[in-house]
């Protein structure tokens, strides 16, 4: 893996840069990022003259997509999701790097960009880098470990509460593990049933 693009946000987590929507001076100024589990997330540098600042938001391909064919707004597709936002800062002169997380209300105008401001002029290439994304996405981002049927990586064929037809008793799997057609995004909740080993 490459090295991260943005170190330690969100309280440690570490992203990598996939492609940009809009540059400048060939610096990206929105651009999409994931991390190590292929979390998805927008980011808008907001400032590049003594600093350098972005403010970034957890996404969803669906939004990257919206926000490509022009029918979301940058502000939007940051702030659609209710939740905390990371504000990360790079001062140039004194290499000082620090990440803070907010909540949406708690963000200055200055770390955001113009409400409606929509993005133009976006060619093939992006197309093309949404289309990989996609495809990585899709290869890497479902994994057992974010199943709502994985119990935990075990030996015992005790991973996975879903009865299947080489493991009567669940289906050998590990966090890691590609998920199989029966997955089910979210987090499991213990319940104790007898009846799948009797």
């Amino acid at each position: 893996m490459t090295e991260p693009y943005l170190k330690n946000t969100f309280d440690g987590v570490d992203l990598y840069y996939d492609f940009s929507l809009l540059d400048y001076d060939d610096i990206p100024i929105v651009f999409v990022c994931h991390d190590e589990n292929y979390g998805l997330y927008i980011c808008n540098c907001t400032e590049i003259r003594q600093c350098q600042e972005w403010t970034i938001a957890r996404t969803t391909l669906e939004i990257i997509k919206l926000l490509i064919d022009g029918a979301l707004s940058v502000y939007d597709a940051l702030m659609m999701k209710v939740e905390e936002k990371c504000l990360v800062t790079y001062v140039y002169r004194s290499k000082t790097y620090g990440c803070k997380n907010v909540l949406p209300k708690d963000i200055p105008d200055s770390r955001l960009p113009a409400i409606g401001s929509k993005l133009r002029f976006i060619g093939d290439n992006v197309e093309n880098e949404f289309a990989d994304l996609k495809g990585r996405y899709e290869m890497f981002a479902k994994r057992c470990g974010k199943c709502k049927h994985f119990i935990g990586g075990g030996d015992w064929n005790l991973c996975c509460d879903l009865p299947h037809e080489d493991y009567p008793c669940g289906f050998l799997c590990y966090e890691n593990t590609t998920a199989c057609k029966d997955f089910e995004e979210g987090k499991y909740e213990w319940h104790y049933d007898r009846s799948r080993f009797d």
